[in-house]
């Protein structure tokens, strides 16, 4: 029982640490000034909101979500942070799961 309670755990972690990778990683490309007010990332959903309408780039600019200055205005949809959270928790625990039980059918085709 621990160890299973141990996995999951590890598994949560994986996702909570895969989903923000993927948004630190992922490029934005701003094509116009209304752009600039809501640079929006996340997967599977939207969860970073970034104003950086401050800002008076040479258009079209390729900037990141996180990635910028201190003086852009973050947001953080907590909500949709937590469901991506969830969503890609499900995909790894049944990756996890599936090979479970594939392990153990090829253990038990041995015996």
């Amino acid at each position: 029982m621990r160890k299973i309670i141990i996995t999951h755990l590890l598994l949560l972690l994986l996702a909570a640490a895969l989903v923000i990778v993927i948004v630190n990683q992922t490029d934005v490309t701003i094509i116009n000034d209304g752009d600039l007010l809501s640079v929006s990332c996340g997967w599977p959903f939207e969860f970073v909101t970034n104003d950086q309408s401050w800002r008076n780039p040479s258009l079209p600019w390729k900037t990141s979500c996180i990635g910028g200055e201190w003086g852009d205005n973050l947001t953080i949809i907590w909500s949709a942070l937590i469901i991506d959270i969830v969503v890609i928790y499900i995909g790894l625990a049944l990756m996890w799961l599936l090979y479970w039980f594939e392990k153990n059918r090829v253990v038990h085709n041995k015996q």
